[in-house]
């Protein structure tokens, strides 16, 4: 399949006969007045008018003359699970696809005249504007150009995650939108941060330090507008949170969270002789977020006192796939994030061997229902040194592997093709001074 350049692979990309789709001066963003599409049209526009060197107009009224990049939703805003389906119709993909994967999904016409992104939610919309200005041929003369074609794509699993630890080494909140912007444009929606004591951007919680007033919440604000959600770890057990305040902190970072997940950490327990202690604090931590009305995420460890048959669903984050207590939580109900070994981006896997490698594939060979294999999160640790330098040389180019996994499917594209498209990314990280490109990895 021809991916028209786009990463991760789509689900469907055709090419089309005709003269391509010129992005030139005044061409213009259609979109409807919904709030959350509206914000979409003007990250795309913004976007599309750096790479012109002018400004592109957003507009709400489409009289159907060529130069029309046009945005549209086919649910409205809060629709409920029938609607979803009509809207998977509209796009063209089956009713029965999970609705957690539904709302990501998008089709892309593009025609001689004009170019058409049509999204289930705005999630789509954002994750399909990504596609389309991949898309974007760049070097084409006298301006840019569009090919004609027909794309449709929709996630492969629901959580697509980074793990980034900041309890050793600070993120400035600056660095951590940047982070996120890159995650957007890899089609990633999980940006889990791990700190002591859970607080790191949480200025009326902290006791220690000198954080950003307001940081956090500025950045959940950029993450919403992008549909990333960031989850808090807050490290019940030997973290920096006193046992007589777990409650009080646990329910003031579920009630911050827009997310309305917080991980409460555990992950050195495993192998540890008093993990049984660190459990039962584990399990009352459980309960606490749970009576916030959140959902709860927690390590490997934890395995124990997870699983429950209603909702919100547990989440485990698993690094080994063979451990009996994970199918254990799997069969409770409990939904399960992978972060094996090979996920690690400090680790010395090449670009290759991590597109090859396959997670899921892995769980259900060791017996894990595929309906309890939830996400892959990529872990990026504590090994960055705080600078952006730093950090984006461990996050490039590995993690479009695991975005790669997380959204196509190990077997989605070759490795050559996959290679090629990072290899144009590599060139869009460093105009964005984010990444130094070299030449791709074998």
């Amino acid at each position: 399949m021809d991916s028209l350049g786009i990463l991760p692979t789509p689900v469907s990309a055709r090419r089309a006969p005709g003269a391509p789709f010129a992005v030139v001066p005044g061409v213009r963003v259609v979109v409807g007045e919904e709030p959350d599409a509206v914000g979409v049209a003007v990250l795309a526009a913004g976007r599309i008018g750096d790479l012109l060197h002018e400004p592109v107009a957003v507009v709400h009224t489409d009289d159907g003359s060529p130069g029309a990049l046009v945005l549209r939703l086919a649910a409205p805003p809060g629709a409920g699970p029938a609607e979803l389906r009509d809207a998977l119709t509209a796009i063209g993909l089956d009713r029965g696809l999970p609705l957690d994967l539904a709302r990501e999904a998008y089709r892309i016409t593009a025609t001689p005249d004009r170019v058409e992104l049509l999204a289930v939610t705005a999630a789509g919309l954002v994750r399909g504007a990504v596609s389309l200005l991949q898309m974007v041929v760049a070097d084409a003369a006298p301006w840019l150009q569009i090919p004609c074609a027909t794309v449709v794509d929709h996630p492969r699993l629901p959580w697509r995650g980074v793990l980034v630890d900041v309890s050793e080494v600070p993120l400035s909140v600056t660095d951590a939108q940047v982070l996120v912007s890159v995650m957007a444009t890899l089609k990633l929606n999980v940006l889990h941060v791990r700190s002591a004591d859970g607080t790191a951007w949480l200025p009326d919680l902290m006791e220690d330090g000198h954080p950003v007033p307001g940081g956090f919440a500025e950045l959940q604000v950029h993450a919403a507008g992008r549909h990333i959600a960031v989850v808090p770890e807050v490290d019940v057990v030997g973290g920096a949170v006193p046992p007589s305040r777990t409650a009080e902190v646990l329910g003031r970072v579920a009630a911050t969270t827009r997310a309305q997940v917080v991980h409460v950490g555990g992950r050195h327990l495993d192998g540890d002789p008093a993990a049984p202690a660190g459990r039962d604090v584990l399990a009352r931590a459980v309960e606490d977020v749970a009576a916030a009305g959140a959902a709860v995420m927690a390590w490997q460890s934890a395995a124990a006192v997870l699983g429950c048959g209603r909702p919100p669903r547990h989440l485990l984050q698993v690094h080994d796939v063979t451990d009996p207590a994970v199918a254990a939580a799997a069969a409770r109900g409990a939904g399960l994030v992978l972060s094996p070994p090979g996920l690690d981006l400090a680790g010395s896997a090449t670009l290759r061997e991590r597109h090859e490698r396959d997670p899921r594939a892995e769980a259900l060979a060791a017996g894990l229902p595929a309906s309890a294999v939830h996400g892959l999160e990529a872990v990026l640790g504590d090994a960055h040194d705080g600078t952006r330098a730093g950090l984006f040389g461990l996050l490039l180019p590995a993690v479009t592997a695991v975005a790669e996994q997380a959204w196509s499917g190990a077997g989605a594209s070759s490795w050559e093709s996959f290679s090629e498209r990072v290899a144009a990314e590599r060139v869009r990280w460093g105009h964005d001074a984010l990444y130094a490109p070299a030449p791709a990895e074998g």
